[in-house]
């Protein structure tokens, strides 16, 4: 199993618990509800290379400034809803060449993408898109462009047989 350590960052209110929550139990609420610490989530994906699992550590802006990202972290997911966030993080020299997906989300509100690195539009309440921004991190991560996440394979009760 591969194991990655993820910083989600973004400022408040662009849906940072919503898309994890989404995508990892389905659920997603209409009403805000700001998250007062940071929050910790595992997620598993299959691959046709065996479980990848990512540990995800949700932080808004406010709370960066004690946090060591090359020493904590193996990767970031930025989730944002405004165009000039992306781009103002992608000109901070400390986040230069280490492995980075941006994340617009709240899709039905996009912007046009002037950003150099690719932008993934996310829905979490249409349920859009919501496992690219983790396959992307897997590709950028193992130098691999056509990574796959498969299906779970579903796991059926044992056949009984009847003996009369």
């Amino acid at each position: 199993m591969t194991e990655f350590k993820v910083a989600l960052l973004g400022d408040r209110k662009v849906g940072k618990s919503s898309f994890i929550s989404r995508v990892f139990n389905g659920d997603y609420k209409r009403q805000y509800v700001p998250s007062l610490d940071i929050k910790e989530t595992i997620l598993t994906f299959n691959s046709a290379n065996g479980l990848i699992t990512f540990k995800i550590k949700e932080f808004s802006e406010k709370k960066l400034h004690n946090l060591n990202l090359k020493k904590d972290f193996d990767c970031i997911i930025l989730i944002s809803n405004k165009k000039i966030n992306l781009i103002e993080f992608q000109k901070n020299i400390a986040f230069k060449n280490y492995p980075i997906v941006f994340v617009q989300s709240k899709c039905d509100f996009c912007f046009e993408n002037n950003i150099q690195d690719k932008i993934i539009r996310i829905s979490s309440r249409n349920n859009v898109n919501l496992e690219l921004p983790f396959l992307e991190l897997v590709k950028k991560l193992s130098n691999n462009s056509i990574y796959k996440f498969c299906e779970k394979k579903p796991v059926f009760p044992p056949t009984a047989n009847i003996i009369n």
